[in-house]
C-alpha cells in the first residue's frame, strides 16, 4: 500500500471513531463525558495532522510529475547560446559584474524597465519562466484566494477594463403565429482590474552563503518570498475594500444568508446559503471559510434523526474533502466566529473571482545597501488586483449583529 493510501485509511478510520463517539452520546441524549472529550479532541488533532500528510504527499506527486517534465525540457538544444536560467542564477549569487557581455545581452531581454544594469543595487530582472510557474502554484498552495479563484496572466499592468454580463434572470419567450420578436438587449457592465504592487521586504543573505556553489539560492530566496507575498496578497483578497487595493470577496460578495446566533452556525444556514446562490453557479461551486469554522462544522451532523456528520472526508486518493457534496478551500484570512456580524463563509463559483497578475515576477538585488553587514539583499516583487466579475455567483452568510 502506498504512503498516500495508508494515511487515507488511517484517516478514515480516526474519522470512524470520532463519528462514533458523537453517535454514542447523542444515542444517550447527553453530552460527551470528559474521556469522552479528550478522546474526541485527540482524534480530530490526528485528522487534522493526516489531512496536512494527505496534502503534502498529493502535493509531491504534483512536483514529481513537474519535475520530470520540467528535466526534460531543459535538455540542452543549443550549447553555444547562454540560457536566460542560467545566466539569471549566476546574476543571483555574484552580480552584474560576474556577467559577460553576451550574458548581460541575454538577461536584458527579459528585463524591466526600473532595471539596473551596471550596479546590482535593486537591480532587477524577470524570475525565469519555470520560476514564475513554481511560484504561481506556490502562491496557490500557501493562498486560498489564489486556490480558489481563477487566474488572469496579463503581459502589462496597465488598468485591464473587463466587461460583466449577468443573464440568470433573462427568459427567453413563446410567440404565437405572425407575431414579430421583441428586443431584449444584453445589459453589459464593466469593472476594471488594476496592478497593486507588492514586495516582499529585504531578504538578507550573508555574502559568504551567497557565493556558496551548494546553497539553492533560487529555491530559498523565491520560497520565502512567495510566502510573505502570500499572506499579504491573501490578506487583501479576502478582505480589501477596493480603495488602493483589491477589491476583496468579504467586501464584493453580497450577505446570502445572516444566521440568528451571533457565534454559531446551523445546518439548516448552510443549506440556506447553498440555495442563495443561484443553481447556475452552483455545479462548480465551493465554500471558503477558517480553519476554526471548519472545526465547528466537524462537530455538526445531518440532523436530529441522522448522524451522520456535515463534514465528509475523503477516503480515496485524489478526492478532496466535502462539505454537504461541495469542495471548500480553507483560507485564514476569512473571518470567525469571534465577533458579531462577522462572514464566517463565502459559497459560489469562484471562477468568477479574477486574480490578476500583471507581467512576470521580478526578482531586484541589492549590494549597497548592506554594505557594512557584508550581506546582499534581495526583494520579490509582484502587481496583482482582485475582483468579483458577477456579484450573484458569490454569497456570504454573517453572523447575527446582536
Amino acid at each position: 500500500m502506498s504512503d498516500l493510501r495508508t494515511v487515507l485509511e488511517k484517516r478514515k478510520n480516526a474519522y470512524v471513531q470520532l463519528n462514533d463517539l458523537n453517535k454514542r452520546a447523542k444515542k444517550e441524549g447527553r453530552d460527551l463525558s470528559a474521556d469522552e472529550k479528550d478522546q474526541w479532541n485527540k482524534l480530530s488533532a490526528d485528522i487534522d495532522n493526516l489531512t496536512e500528510q494527505k496534502e503534502r504527499l498529493e502535493r509531491q506527486k504534483e512536483l514529481d510529475a513537474q519535475f520530470a517534465e520540467k528535466v526534460d525540457r531543459q535538455k540542452p538544444t543549443q550549447k553555444d547560446t547562454p540560457k536566460y536560467r542560467d545566466v539569471y542564477t549566476k546574476w543571483a549569487q555574484f552580480g552584474n559584474a560576474a556577467l559577460s557581455s553576451e550574458e548581460r545581452s541575454v538577461i536584458q531581454k527579459r528585463g524591466t524597465d526600473t532595471q539596473v544594469t551596471s550596479t546590482d543595487d535593486l537591480g532587477g530582472y524577470t524570475v525565469p519562466e519555470d520560476f514564475g510557474a513554481e511560484i504561481i502554484k506556490s502562491l496557490a498552495q500557501y493562498s486560498g484566494m489564489v486556490e480558489a479563484s481563477r487566474i488572469l496572466r496579463t503581459a502589462t499592468g496597465a488598468p485591464l477594463p473587463y466587461p460583466t454580463l449577468d443573464e440568470t434572470s433573462v427568459k427567453g419567450s413563446r410567440l404565437g403565429e405572425g407575431s414579430a420578436d421583441t428586443v431584449s438587449d444584453m445589459t453589459f457592465g464593466q469593472k476594471t482590474l488594476n496592478a497593486h504592487k507588492y514586495t516582499s521586504g529585504v531578504i538578507k543573505i550573508s555574502r559568504e552563503l551567497v557565493q556558496d556553489s551548494a546553497f539553492n539560492l533560487d529555491s530559498e530566496v523565491l520560497q520565502v518570498g512567495t510566502d510573505r507575498i502570500g499572506r499579504i496578497l491573501n490578506e487583501e483578497l479576502t478582505t480589501g475594500d477596493g480603495s488602493s487595493k483589491p477589491n476583496g470577496i468579504l467586501n464584493a460578495a453580497s450577505v446570502g444568508v445572516t444566521a440568528s446566533a451571533t457565534d454559531a452556525f446551523t445546518r439548516d444556514e448552510i443549506i440556506d446559503l447553498i440555495h442563495s446562490v443561484d443553481r447556475a453557479y452552483r455545479p462548480n461551486a465551493a465554500f471558503m471559510l477558517n480553519d476554526s469554522v471548519l472545526k465547528e462544522i466537524k462537530k455538526l451532523t445531518v440532523g436530529s434523526a441522522d448522524d451522520r456528520p456535515l463534514w465528509q472526508p475523503s477516503i480515496r486518493e485524489g478526492a478532496p474533502d466535502q462539505i454537504e457534496g461541495f469542495n471548500y478551500v480553507v483560507n485564514n484570512d476569512m473571518e470567525d466566529l469571534s465577533a458579531v456580524s462577522n462572514k464566517i463563509f463565502a459559497f459560489g463559483d469562484w471562477s468568477r473571482y479574477y486574480v490578476r497578475i500583471a507581467q512576470d515576477i521580478v526578482l531586484a538585488r541589492s549590494t549597497d545597501r548592506y554594505v557594512e553587514e557584508y550581506v546582499v539583499g534581495y526583494f520579490l516583487f509582484l502587481r496583482a488586483d482582485g475582483e468579483l466579475m458577477d456579484t450573484n455567483a458569490i454569497k456570504t452568510m454573517a453572523l447575527a449583529a446582536s
